[in-house]
């Protein structure tokens, strides 16, 4: 039987993708004490939990940028939602454990040069501010962060250069919404912002970002 062309696949599906990870056996590394990072399952059903509470203001999505994307639990998430998704990611040994832990689980994501979403789910070992491309996403993610994340120098003109005319960017944070509003006042950021709470959820406060008019 031929492969199905790529616009015929099925979308890949979370639960199944749950189950199969659940079974894995792999034990994954890294070199900071946060052991969350470390439990595929949690971690996925965070990011689901998020995307549940923000997705109707985000609009029609069809590509995304994932920052940070780690062992690449919100790109592989993204797909199982229909969007084709790059995930960006600094440091290797992540993204290698990451492609074995998700071909255990079926998905076939893979490591690219640079962006092409027609080969999504796929990483690229690159930092942010590096990656070339212009208008090219809909949507960028920040998952399991800190908000100080977007302190790095540029990192918000990198953002814009790389959202379509009208991508939004959605981050989210284990820190609860008053430290979170408290950290956007003290940081003027060129987007406009509205804060979601997660309730009962890790990731407990998502920011939506969107460019001011």
């Amino acid at each position: 039987m031929k492969p199905r062309a790529e616009s015929e696949k099925e979308r890949l599906n979370l639960s199944d993708i749950l189950v199969r990870l659940a079974f894995a056996g792999q034990k994954l590394e890294h070199d900071t004490k946060d052991t969350h990072q470390l439990n595929p399952v949690e971690r996925l059903v965070s990011i689901k939990n998020v995307w549940d509470a923000c997705k109707a203001e985000l609009g029609n999505v069809e590509t995304a940028i994932d920052v940070g994307s780690g062992f690449g639990y919100g790109t592989v998430f993204l797909e199982t939602e229909g969007i084709k998704t790059i995930g960006i990611e600094n440091v290797g040994k992540k993204i290698k454990q990451g492609v074995e832990l998700f071909h255990k689980a079926g998905v076939d994501v893979k490591v690219i040069d640079s962006l092409d979403f027609q080969k999504s789910p796929a990483f690229i070992e690159a930092d942010f501010n590096s990656v070339e491309g212009k208008a090219a996403a809909d949507l960028i993610t920040v998952f399991y962060v800190g908000p100080a994340i977007v302190d790095k120098e540029g990192a918000f003109e990198k953002f814009k250069s790389l959202l379509k005319e009208n991508g939004k960017i959605l981050v989210a944070t284990n820190a609860g919404k008053a430290e979170t509003e408290k950290w956007l006042e003290a940081h003027p950021i060129p987007f406009s912002h509205k804060i979601i709470e997660v309730p009962d959820n890790f990731e407990k406060t998502a920011i939506i970002l969107e460019q001011q008019k």
